[in-house]
C-alpha cells in the first residue's frame, strides 16, 4: 500500500532539497523518501531513541536481580601460566 502526503517547506529548506537532491542525481520526492526510510529503519538513531521511550522501567529489586544474576554467571580466571617458566633464559 502507498499513501501521498503534501509537504509544505519554507523556501530555504524547499530550495536545500532540491540541491541535495540533484547532488546525488534523484528528484527531490525520491531524495526525500529515501532520507525518511533511513530515519526509520532498524537500528536508526530514531529507531534507537524511541525503543529507549518504551523502554520498561525498573524497580531497584530488579536492578539488584540483574547485578546478582551476572555475579553468578561470572567465570572464574585461571592466571596458573600455560608455558613452564625457564628462569635461565633472558628476554
Amino acid at each position: 500500500m502507498q499513501q501521498s502526503m503534501v509537504l509544505e517547506l519554507p523556501d530555504d529548506i524547499h530550495e536545500a532539497v532540491k540541491q541535495a537532491a540533484l547532488a546525488v542525481g534523484l528528484q527531490p520526492a525520491e531524495w526525500v523518501m529515501n532520507n525518511l526510510r533511513q530515519q526509520f529503519r532498524l537500528g536508526s538513531p530514531l529507531a534507537i531513541l524511541q525503543a529507549l521511550q518504551k523502554a520498561p522501567r525498573l524497580s531497584s529489586e530488579d536492578v539488584d536481580a540483574l547485578e546478582q544474576a551476572i555475579k553468578d554467571g561470572e567465570i572464574p580466571i585461571d592466571w596458573t601460566p600455560i608455558f613452564p617458566e625457564d628462569e635461565d633464559e633472558q628476554p
